[in-house]
């Protein structure tokens, strides 16, 4: 099914993603203030400051829903040609697009806080 080969594709991206933001993470490490924002509000205002490891949250959440998505589980739970399993699939593609968006949006703040 094309729907199957989408899921893999977006799985392999998030992979990748994961991996980029945590070697920009660590390359940068050095160089990012010891306080940096985690939270904004929707004026685009910080809420809420983290120390610097802060920078590895999201590359390892990224990571870990792309691997749990990436195993078996949703498979052996529904067949795999039921609604249910679409739907499942469906939500997880969301939930790592998802986390890639604010992943790249850290990504581009913190890389502005560098300048």
């Amino acid at each position: 099914m094309m729907f199957e080969g989408v899921y893999r594709w977006v799985i392999r991206i998030s992979i990748a993603l994961a991996a980029f933001f945590f070697g920009w993470g660590i390359i940068f490490y050095s160089r990012l203030p010891n306080r940096i924002p985690i939270q904004f509000g929707f004026d685009g205002s910080v809420n809420n400051f983290g120390s610097k490891p802060a920078v590895f949250l999201f590359p390892i959440l990224l990571l870990l829903v792309a691997l749990i998505g990436r195993s078996n589980y949703i498979d052996m739970k529904y067949s795999t040609a039921s609604g249910q399993n679409h739907l499942h699939k469906i939500i997880m593609c969301g939930c790592l697009i998802l986390i890639c968006g604010v992943g790249m949006y850290l990504f581009l703040l913190y890389a502005q806080m560098l300048k």
